[in-house]
């Protein structure tokens, strides 16, 4: 993983949002890159402030009095946008700046959702992907089973999840990419393999399902 795709990570490391495998990875990746180390200590210097930021209590009178400043103070010449924007920097100066720079934010949305055009929405076109989990059909599953935990560990793979469905048993794997296809051919050992595109969940994960002659016989 490069430093981009580690930063996506950022805010649910420090939340310990991650899984174990991607937690690992994130850390392996900071203990080398003083560059993300720094950029994640920032992040979390920044979530601190806002654990301890208090929303400024503002005066009734607020909006009333941002108006009669936009209308005394500035020019008409302005545009309406940095008008609105002037007369509130005024305005807050008294207020610490992080929660200046939070009322800023909200009267931009706000003079987005009434001022600016409605522009089209084009709908976006839907792709659906059909997860087809690897079928490895067996006399014995349980003897099936064991041999497959070897052969997964043989490729320095790992089983995530392990669970049972009518039809077998479903295994969630991780394997490094460049033993992939080994590990494919290999299943030819154990038993009867059927393999599709897309086997592979959201997270790129192989998915097996392992089953069992009988049942699919019956």
């Amino acid at each position: 993983m490069n430093c981009e795709d580690i930063k996506l990570h950022f805010f649910d490391y420090l939340t310990q949002r991650l899984d174990d495998e991607l937690h690992k990875k994130v850390e392996s990746h900071l203990k080398a890159c003083k560059a993300c180390q720094k950029e994640l200590e920032e992040l979390r210097r920044l979530l601190r402030l806002l654990d301890i930021a208090k929303p400024p209590c503002l005066p009734e009178d607020f909006a009333e009095k941002v108006m009669e400043r936009i209308e005394t103070e500035f020019p008409t010449k302005e545009s309406l946008r940095q008008r609105w924007l002037n007369a509130v920097s005024h305005f807050l100066r008294p207020i610490p700046t992080l929660a200046t720079a939070v009322i800023i934010l909200v009267i931009l949305i706000v003079y987005q959702n009434i001022y600016s055009p409605k522009k089209e929405v084009i709908p976006r076109k839907i792709e659906i992907t059909t997860l087809n989990p690897i079928k490895l059909t067996t006399d014995n599953i349980s003897i099936s089973l064991s041999h497959l935990k070897d052969l997964i560990s043989s490729f320095d793979g790992k089983i995530i999840k392990e669970e049972g469905v009518n039809s077998g048993i479903k295994l969630t794997v991780y394997l490094p990419q460049e033993k992939e296809s080994s590990f494919l051919n290999a299943l030819k050992s154990i038993g009867e393999v059927q393999i599709k595109e897309n086997y592979r969940d959201k997270n790129g994960r192989i998915i097996i399902l392992l089953l069992s002659n009988k049942k699919r016989n019956a």
